[in-house]
Order: C-alpha cells, then sequence, then structure tokens
C-alpha cells in the first residue's frame, strides 16, 4: 500500500468516527455529492474557475487549481458535508457544524469553519 493509499484509508477510518458521534449526539450527515469527496484535476481545475471566469457577483470556490495546487479532495482526505434534518433538508445552524468539528479535530482533524474565508461544510485531513 503506498502512503496516500494509506492516508486515505485513514481518513476513511476517522471519518467514520465522526459520523457514529454524530449519530449518537443525534445529528444526521451526508456527503454533498460526488465531487464533494474524491476529486479529480479536471473536476477540481473547473471548481477553481468559479469566480474566475468574470461573471459578476460569482464568489471563488477554491484557492487550488488542480494541477500546481492540489486540493486534499483529489487525494481522498477531505469532504464537504452537510448537516439535515429528519426530512433530509440541509440545516445551516453552524452550532451543530461546531460540535461535529470539535470532535473532529479532537480526532486530528482540520475544520473549514476555521479557514478564512470559513468554510463551515468542509472537513480535511492533514498528514
Amino acid at each position: 500500500m503506498n502512503t496516500e493509499s494509506i492516508n486515505h484509508a485513514k481518513f476513511l477510518r476517522l471519518w467514520s468516527m465522526a459520523v457514529v458521534y454524530a449519530s449518537i449526539v443525534e445529528i444526521s450527515i451526508k456527503c454533498n455529492g460526488p465531487r464533494s469527496f474524491m476529486r479529480d484535476a479536471e473536476t477540481q481545475a473547473a471548481l477553481y474557475q468559479i469566480g474566475r471566469r468574470g461573471i459578476a457577483g460569482e464568489a471563488t470556490v477554491t484557492d487550488c487549481d488542480g494541477v500546481s495546487r492540489k486540493s486534499l479532495h483529489q487525494s481522498g482526505l477531505a469532504m464537504d458535508i452537510s448537516i439535515v434534518d429528519e426530512n433530509g433538508d440541509t440545516v445551516w445552524d453552524e452550532s451543530k457544524y461546531q460540535i461535529v468539528a470539535k470532535f473532529w479535530k479532537s480526532i486530528g482533524g482540520r475544520w473549514g469553519g476555521d479557514f478564512t474565508p470559513r468554510e463551515i461544510w468542509h472537513f480535511d485531513l492533514i498528514t
């Protein structure tokens, strides 16, 4: 197994713990779709272009272009999530994200809510 595979497996193991913890404290989590977890360079490059296309009011999504600056999503070390209510609708109550983030950080993860700009939906693992 190479280092990238080992780190990916570690992320998944720790993320499983976070999901179980969230369930215990009655918080439901879902991944925000396929591009929110594992991304190829092409998908990352497309996300990088958002906010750089000259469209008025369009906010920049990422500073990682997928080639010279890779995202942790490209190696399976990051996930964008939503916290959902009993109907499966996204909840933007930051206090719920903070509860999950506190646990995530206690087991070695990093939370996007600590970034500038803030990304309360982003959870990653620096190895």
